[in-house]
């Protein structure tokens, strides 16, 4: 009987083995619908260049010229850089070189960026948010190109530039790197 219970305990000690580095391994990595929809969620918002005017660097003081003269706005979307420079938000020089004013700088849609170090790395001037994003398939095919649809919403300050809030479709492409699943929207990777 002894033989017999030690005989069990190895063969299930040598199967629990082999199965636990599979489960491990593949683990997290196949992109379930709901998994998919979840990180759709709680990344949909994240700044992008369809919804942030970056410059290179955040301002450490909202008040210092010099610095905001050294970090010129580095993205552009349509003409809104032309509507934030009539509100008093966007400075444009002789050069046309476009550098956020002391007033974006203090407003509630600026936002400083972390460069993956614990240090600023980039700043810049939310013109809009994403909400209520909505996978448009039944089952995932390529996790690289996933059908979406989700509404732009402009802030307080932008709505009268950008309009109405309108629902936008659009494709997802989700990447698997160091454990977590990471969205981009737009992207063609």
């Amino acid at each position: 009987m002894k033989k017999l219970i030690l005989t069990l305990a190895v063969l299930l000690s040598i199967t629990s083995v082999s199965v636990v580095p599979q489960q491990r391994g593949g683990k997290g990595r196949t992109l379930t619908l709901a998994m998919a929809q979840r990180v759709l969620n709680q990344q949909i918002d994240e700044g992008t260049v369809d919804s942030v005017l970056f410059t290179c660097r955040a301002c450490f003081d909202p008040d210092d010229k010099t610095e905001n003269d050294n970090f010129p706005i580095v993205s552009t979307y349509g003409s809104i850089s032309q509507f934030l420079a009539r509100k008093g938000y966007v400075r444009i020089n002789r050069n046309g070189e476009e550098f956020f004013t002391a007033k974006a700088k203090r407003s509630q849609y600026f936002e400083a960026f972390g460069d993956g170090t614990g240090r600023l790395g980039g700043a810049g001037f939310r013109f809009a948010n994403f909400r209520n994003p909505k996978i448009t398939i039944k089952k995932i095919v390529n996790s690289k190109n996933v059908p979406i649809e989700y509404d732009v919403v402009p802030t307080a300050v932008t709505k009268e530039f950008l309009g109405a809030i309108k629902r936008v479709q659009s494709t997802a492409s989700f990447t698997y790197n160091d454990g977590r699943w990471s969205v981009c929207i737009g992207c063609s990777n």
